[in-house]
């Protein structure tokens, strides 16, 4: 049964969070506990924002405003004793009716991974990129680390001033930039061995973009958590298991498995397990729509936290996920600020797609054309003339559009229904790549359900998270949590929190969960694996892309 949170008996306006600034090489600074207001919002999987009002006497001000020509860290520590790091974007010194503020704005370590080029060769220079693509092929948590490894590993140590000198060889003045790369990056990535990794199998393939757009998706599709923390003399040694004592500030880099999926052997075959069930469950799935009219990947379930998906198979061999133990049951005094079930309308019954025709058929008319005006060239002793004068006249105009229709969403809507929707993809129609386009906005058109839960801090659950292998609170940034409406159980990630503290309100901590966003086609899901496969070929054999 739940139980409500022990009343804060704290004075009022006293300041919960104990905000630390640091110089460029993590010593500490001082703490800001005079701060007018503090708020800050910690993401799943992306840059999160503060913000820090002062007022412009403060001594930390001074420190703060060096921000344009250093970086300035900072930290946030809650009462509970879990820790935010970022640093400080820009710093505002504010006059507003003679009264004088300065105002800070915060931007997490995640940044780091927007500031981090994913080499396909990291360790060669800059010149000579072979092969031309980065290949990863794995458990994802053991690809996203070696992944973001390499590229530190390239501006480190003796390789790194190395590659580093090499790729400013025409540059003189950067050469003191290559004895830098000496002392490497801040940055140290927790060890996880593969051969233990559970996470589910993925293929990851790119060139100089970012680590952050790279594992963008493979995040999503496995329902990872990819962190950046601040590490400082005192904390936890993160890596210990490993050989690896930290002694000076460092960004300590992990990824994070919440899913709660239980594996069935307990090594990295059940990450490719896995997804040779999720295969098989889409695909059975599909059968069973068309037949039976059954829609399975379709069904009524609200969980959004099991990679694999919630299909027969998955759900009978018991890999599917195990429900959070933080659930929230729906009352006045569930500690639910708001949650929102939205129920969206189809947009159409019918897909269409394409605007080009397939090369065969191109290239079938245009023989037909050449043949037809050599003849009738032959027949008028006409010479001269090319007999592909009429090649490409009629590309484009036959099998050049494909459509696609779900007859039992029609029969649903009823004569009102909206009939047709455009699905932008740029493929030839009547193609592998066309089908796929067709089933991905046919999902994407359909009518679903989506989820969001605001929660109130304490009631009964307190907001952390995991920091250097210690928990803090019960839940934090992508845990699971669930909720309970009308007798129907939702479970979705914690996708961000929003935490304030200002001198009129104690600190007020409000906690998303899910984020209104509809659940990705399976086939889509399917598709983009095999294109990555694909892309794997290709880049093996160097193929021209």
């Amino acid at each position: 049964m739940n139980v409500l949170a022990a009343p804060q008996d704290q004075p009022e306006g006293r300041g919960q969070f104990i905000v630390t600034y640091y110089d460029n090489s993590g010593r500490p600074l001082g703490e800001c506990g005079d701060y007018i207001s503090v708020t800050f919002t910690p993401k799943r999987n992306g840059i999160a924002a503060g913000t820090i009002v002062l007022k412009d006497s403060d001594p930390m001000v001074s420190v703060a405003e060096n921000c344009w020509y250093t970086v300035i860290p900072v930290t946030i520590e809650l009462a509970s004793g879990w820790r935010w790091s970022g640093r400080v974007d820009t710093s505002s010194d504010d006059v507003v009716r003679g009264v004088g503020t300065a105002t800070l704005q915060l931007i997490s370590d995640y940044c780091w991974f927007s500031s981090l080029l994913v080499f396909p060769a990291w360790w060669m220079p800059i010149e000579a990129q072979i092969p031309k693509e980065a290949v990863f092929v794995g458990p994802a948590i053991t690809n996203i680390k070696e992944l973001v490894a390499e590229q530190i590993l390239r501006q480190s140590g003796l390789i790194g001033a190395a590659l580093e000198f090499a790729g400013n060889i025409l540059n003189p003045p950067a050469y003191l930039g290559s004895l830098l790369d000496f002392y490497g990056l801040p940055l140290v990535v927790v060890p996880t061995n593969p051969l233990t990794d559970t996470s589910k199998w993925t293929s990851i393939t790119c060139k100089m973009t970012t680590v952050a757009a790279a594992v963008e998706q493979t995040l999503k599709d496995c329902g990872l958590v990819l962190t950046a923390d601040l590490w400082l003399p005192g904390d936890p040694q993160p890596a210990a298991d490993w050989g690896i004592i930290l002694t000076d500030p460092v960004v300590v880099i992990d990824v994070r498995d919440y899913s709660g999926v239980t594996g069935l052997t307990g090594t990295m075959l059940d990450g490719l397990i896995g997804g040779v069930i999720d295969l098989i469950d889409t695909v059975l799935g599909e059968i069973l729509s068309l037949v039976a009219g059954a829609n399975v990947s379709d069904s009524n379930s609200t969980d959004a936290t099991n990679p694999y998906g919630n299909g027969i198979l998955a759900q009978l061999l018991g890999i599917d996920a195990k429900p959070p133990w933080v659930i929230y049951e729906d009352g006045p005094r569930s500690g639910i600020e708001e949650s929102h079930v939205t129920a969206h309308s189809p947009l159409a019954y019918r897909v269409v797609t394409g605007g080009k025709s397939p090369d065969w058929v191109n290239k079938g008319i245009d023989l037909v054309l050449e043949y037809g005006l050599s003849l009738l060239l032959a027949a008028f002793g006409a010479s001269g003339i090319s007999s592909t004068l009429l090649d490409g006249l009629f590309d484009n105009v036959f099998l050049a559009y494909q459509q696609l229709e779900d007859e039992a969403r029609r029969i649903k809507l009823g004569k009102f229904g909206r009939p047709e929707f455009w699905a932008q993809g740029g493929s030839a129609a009547y193609t592998l790549d066309s089908q796929v386009i067709l089933e991905g906005a046919l999902w994407d058109t359909r009518g679903y359900h989506s989820f969001q839960l605001i929660t109130q801090d304490g009631y009964p659950y307190s907001f952390g998270g995991e920091l250097f292998g210690q928990h803090y609170g019960d839940y934090g940034i992508g845990f699971p949590v669930s909720w309970v409406r009308k007798g129907k159980i939702y479970t979705d990630y914690c996708t961000e929190a929003t935490l304030t503290d200002d001198r009129t309100h104690r600190v007020a901590i409000t906690a998303k969960v899910g984020d209104q966003s509809a659940v990705e086609s399976p086939w889509a899901k399917l598709m983009r694996r095999i294109g990555s496969l694909y892309d794997i070929v290709k880049a093996a054999a160097l193929a021209q892309n």
